[in-house]
C-alpha cells in the first residue's frame, strides 16, 4: 500500500535544423524531388522521487512492514535525427503519370543516467545507459489517371521496414527489438462533377508481417469518404465518415471503428451566419490480455472496450449593427459505453461534456475592439465522480490594431 508519492520531473532539449529540398524537370516527361533533413536533440533530463507505505513481507501475506523510498537521478540525452527523400514522376501520357517515392529515416535515442537510490538503510548509486535505434524505410508506389478534368484516380502500394533495436547497457533487449515488414495498398479518388458537388473517398489495407505489441493488428482494413454539396455560395453541407476493422488473431484482438460527422453552413447575409453540425464516433475493441499480478500468473483475460461518442454543435454569428457583433458556439458531448477487465470492475463508463461560448463586441473609432466573453462548462463521470467538474470563465479584452 502506499501512503504518498512525491516527484519533480525536468527535462529540456534543444536543436538545431538543417533543411534540404529540390525540385526539377529532368526531360519534358520525367520529374525530380529530394531532400534532407537532420536534426538533433540534446539537453539534461533529471528525477526526484520518494514514495512511503507499507508492503508485504511474506508470502502468505500475513506480515506487513514499512518502507521509504526515495530516487535521485540526473541524465544527458540525445536524439539525432537523419531524414532522406528522393521521388520521381513519369507521365507516361497526358492523363497517366506514376510516381515513385522513397524515404529513409534514422531515429536515435542515447541516455546516459547517474542515479542515487535510498530504500531504508539500503543506498545504491550506479549508471545506467538506454539506447533506442529506429530505422525506417519506406517504399511509395503509385499511378495517377486523370480521364477528366472532373475526376483524379489513384493506386499504389507503399512498402514499410522498420528495424527497432533497444539496448540496456550496451545489451541488446530481445522483447523490444524486433523488424517490422508492412504492406499497405490505397486506392483513392476525387470527383467534382460540377461546383456544387465533390467527393473525395480512399480504401487501403495494412498487413502487418510483425506485430509490435499485444494489439498491433497483423491487418487493418479501411476507408474514408468525404461528401461536400454546395449548391449557394452562402450554404454549404459537408458530411464525412471512416471505418476500420483490425485483427491480430494471435491474441483473439479485433477493432472495429466507425464515425460519421455532418455539418451545415448558412450565410443569410453578412450579418448573420448560422452553423450547425453532428457527429457519431464508435469504438469496440476486445481481446486476451496474458500478465503477472500477484503469487500466480493471470493468463488469457479478456479486455473489451467499448465507446459510443455523440456531439451536437451549434454556433451564430450576428452584426445587429455597424460596429456591435456577438457570437455563439455550444457543444454538448455524450459518450458511452465501458471498459473493461474480466472479473474486474470496469475502467470508465458514460460521461457528459458540454461547454459553450458567448461573446459580444464592439468596435470603437481610433481605440480598438472591447470585447465581452463568457464561458461555461461542466464535466460529469458515471462510474468515477471524483473526476467531475464545473468552470466558469469571464474574460474581457481589449484588441487595439497597429
Amino acid at each position: 500500500m502506499v501512503n504518498g508519492i512525491s516527484w519533480i520531473d525536468s527535462r529540456k532539449l534543444s536543436t538545431p535544423v538543417s533543411e534540404f529540398s529540390y525540385n526539377g524537370q529532368l526531360s519534358s516527361r520525367l520529374e525530380a524531388r529530394g531532400g534532407y533533413i537532420f536534426y538533433r536533440y540534446s539537453g539534461p533530463a533529471a528525477l526526484d522521487m520518494s514514495m512511503d507505505g507499507s508492503a508485504r513481507t511474506n508470502t502468505a501475506g500475513t506480515a506487513d512492514a514499512a518502507y521509504l523510498v526515495s530516487l535521485a537521478t540526473t541524465a544527458n540525452v540525445t536524439e539525432p535525427n537523419n531524414v532522406i527523400d528522393q521521388g520521381f514522376t513519369y507521365k507516361i501520357a497526358e492523363w497517366w503519370k506514376a510516381l515513385v517515392d522513397y524515404r529513409y529515416s534514422r531515429f536515435t535515442v542515447d541516455s546516459e543516467a547517474q542515479f542515487r537510490s535510498v530504500n531504508g538503510s539500503t543506498v545504491a548509486v550506479g549508471t545506467s545507459s538506454n539506447q533506442w535505434l529506429v530505422g525506417t524505410s519506406t517504399l511509395d508506389f503509385n499511378m495517377a489517371f486523370t480521364p477528366a478534368a472532373s475526376l483524379l484516380v489513384r493506386a499504389g502500394v507503399r512498402l514499410l521496414k522498420e528495424d527497432v533495436e533497444q539496448l540496456e547497457d550496451g545489451v541488446v533487449d530481445p522483447t523490444t527489438t524486433k523488424r517490422i515488414k508492412t504492406a499497405w495498398p490505397i486506392a483513392s479518388i476525387y470527383y467534382q462533377p460540377t461546383k456544387m458537388f465533390t467527393v473525395r473517398a480512399d480504401v487501403e489495407e495494412v498487413n502487418i508481417g510483425t506485430s509490435y505489441t499485444a494489439i498491433t493488428p497483423h491487418t487493418d482494413v479501411g476507408g474514408r469518404f468525404s461528401v461536400r454539396f454546395r449548391p449557394a455560395d452562402k450554404f454549404y453541407l459537408e458530411d464525412s465518415g471512416v471505418a476500420r476493422n483490425r485483427t491480430l488473431l494471435q491474441t483473439d484482438y479485433h477493432s472495429t471503428i466507425r464515425s460519421n460527422a455532418t455539418s451545415a453552413n448558412y450565410e443569410f447575409n453578412e450579418r448573420l451566419t448560422v452553423s450547425a453540425g453532428f457527429s457519431y464516433d464508435s469504438l469496440i475493441a476486445s481481446g486476451l490480455v496474458n500478465f503477472l499480478r500477484g503469487p500466480a500468473p493471470f493468463t488469457n483475460l479478456a479486455l473489451r472496450d467499448q465507446t459510443v461518442d455523440r456531439v451536437w454543435q451549434g454556433g451564430i454569428q450576428a452584426k445587429p449593427i455597424k460596429r456591435l457583433g456577438f457570437t455563439f458556439t455550444g457543444n454538448f458531448v455524450r459518450s458511452t459505453g465501458l471498459g473493461t477487465i474480466a472479473g474486474e470492475a470496469p475502467l470508465y463508463g458514460p460521461l457528459s461534456f458540454p461547454y459553450a461560448t458567448g461573446s459580444i463586441y464592439y468596435d470603437f473609432l481610433r481605440i480598438g475592439r472591447l470585447t465581452a466573453q463568457l464561458q461555461r462548462t461542466y464535466y460529469s463521470e458515471q462510474i468515477v465522480p471524483g473526476n467531475n467538474f464545473s468552470a466558469n470563465l469571464l474574460t474581457i479584452a481589449w484588441m487595439r490594431s497597429f
